[in-house]
This record gives C-alpha cells, structure tokens and sequence, in this order.
C-alpha cells in the first residue's frame, strides 16, 4: 500500500501511533560554521575524546553550559548542568535546529547522539580537505603529439621507451635538416628458420641509432620500409628527412607515396602508414640511393646494426 503524505511528515500523518518527533539532519555545512554565529545550541567536543558539551542560550540572553548525561532510544538526549568553564580547544557544530525544553533539573535535546556524531564526522573530513588545499596539487604531464604518435604506433612498452629517448637526442641537435642511413636484412629465406632486422643510423651524430628485429617477410623492400617507418617515427615534427639507403625498389615506392588509392598494390599497407606519419608530422622525405657494399663507413654501420 503507497500512501501519500502531502508533505506532512509521518507524526503528522498519523498522529494516533505517538511517534516520536523526528529531527531532521540536513547535510549542510552549516552546521559547522568556521565563526561561532549566537545560536541557541551549540554542541562542543574535543577530536581526541567523545564528550561532548552543549551551550545553550535562553533568549533572555541566559546561557548554560551542559554535560551529556545519558542518550535514550527514541532519539533524544539528556543533559545536566556543567559549573566548570568548558575546556579550551572545543570544535563545535551548530545545532540549534534542534528542539530542546527543561524537565525537572535536567534538559532534554531531540535529536540522536549518532546524528550528532555523524556531524562531528563530517565535519572532520571537510576540515582534512581544507588542510589538504594547501598542499601541492599532483602534477599531470600530458606527452608531446610526437611522443603521443610513438605510443599509438608502438605497442611493446620498452620500444616506445627506447624512441621516445632517441627522439629526444634528435630533438637536441636542433637541426631540421636531418640524414639517416637505413638498412635491412634477412636471414635464411629459404627456410623455416628465417630472421629479419633493421637498423638506422644518424649522420648528424653518429651515436644515436636504433636495430631491432622485426617479423620477417620474404620481401626486403618491405623489411627496409619498415626500418623507415621507425625512423619517421623518431624524428621530430616539421623536419626534413634525408634517407640514404640502397634498396632501389623501396626508393621507388617512397616517391609514389601518394599513389595509395588501390588495396591492390605491393606492400600497400605499410606504404599507407608511411604516408600517415608524414602527413601527420609535417615531414619532408628525400632519399638518396647508396651503392651496396661500398665504402660508405655510415652505410656499413646501418648493415652491420640490421644483422
């Protein structure tokens, strides 16, 4: 059965049950004013004991100092006269919201000790988070957009640690004109035991390269774009990139780079991804074509790395 109250409150409703009048408790920070406004009742309480006191001013501007005396079950709390001065270092909450009337020598609050102490509660953490704001807000470091792209493209946690570190000694020699000689290599193609690596090498600094081995395929043009396709990367946004390799068909794959149109095209799939991170960073490609296994010291080095 649903019944609907008009808002009237439950004793008011039915009022031949003698329920007890309810206070109540609204979650306000009212309660715990920092500056102790002249309210009829104030409840005091020290934060390393539970005793609680209670002010209380008459309006003929008598006031009364009181003690907890005991709690009963209906929501109400008996208080008896406190002679003493109240001890110094009382937080306190407001609670003059609630009824209080004089029976015999003692008084009587209609509110719950547990409303009471879950006041206290919050009044506690709500003072924990003011002491917090003046501490130093935590930090939150959002990555570069170059380092943002390593991250997307790069999923093993400790490459993109790795081109996130050389990215950054490129970034150091300050240059937009950058060279980088790129190699490839695969090993036993002819049988199930076949590897593949690559390897880049900067001309602008010798000792900042990268090798690693990759998934290998029996088609090195695409192994050697996959070498390039670290190197772009790595190297930062609005740069010029000089590529010296001596792969001549992947030389001419990256000048038709924009012909991307057919899904029906050789190693269209990483020739695509290249075209992304070039658009994406701004890069400008140009390849040079070394002669293999010439005396070009950079070039060994690259072919070197890639084994």
């Amino acid at each position: 059965m649903i019944v609907k109250l008009n808002n009237k409150t439950i004793p008011e409703k039915w009022p031949h049950l003698n329920l007890p009048q309810t206070n109540y408790f609204l979650n306000t920070l009212e309660y715990f004013s920092p500056n102790n406004p002249k309210n009829n009742l104030i409840c005091y309480y020290h934060p390393s004991n539970t005793q609680l006191y209670f002010q209380y001013n008459e309006s003929s501007n008598k006031s009364y100092s009181l003690i907890t005396q005991n709690t009963s079950e209906h929501g109400q709390i008996q208080l008896q006269t406190y002679e003493p001065s109240l001890p110094s270092n009382l937080n306190f909450i407001n609670i003059s919201n609630s009824k209080i009337y004089k029976k015999d020598n003692s008084y009587n609050i209609q509110i719950d000790i547990q409303e009471i102490l879950a006041l206290i509660k919050t009044q506690q953490q709500y003072q924990l988070i003011q002491l917090n704001q003046n501490l130093p807000l935590p930090q939150i470091t959002l990555p570069s957009y170059d380092i943002q792209i390593i991250q997307d493209y790069i999923q093993p946690f400790s490459y993109q640690n790795q081109l996130i570190n050389l990215y950054y000694k490129i970034l150091d020699l300050n240059s937009d004109t950058l060279h980088f000689y790129t190699d490839a290599s695969i090993k036993n193609i002819q049988t199930s035991q076949i590897q593949a690596g690559i390897a880049w090498i900067s001309k602008n600094q010798p000792n900042i390269y990268f090798n690693v081995a990759v998934t290998p395929y029996p088609d090195t043009s695409r192994t050697e774009m996959e070498a390039i396709l670290y190197l772009l990367l790595t190297i930062p946004s609005n740069s010029t990139i000089n590529i010296h390799l001596d792969n001549k068909t992947t030389i001419n794959y990256l000048k038709s780079l924009a012909d991307t149109t057919t899904t029906q095209r050789k190693n269209w799939d990483i020739i695509h991804i290249i075209n992304q991170i070039l658009t994406k960073k701004y890069i400008q490609l140009i390849t040079h074509k070394v002669k293999s296994h010439s005396n070009n010291y950079l070039h060994n080095q690259a072919d070197l790395l890639a084994k």
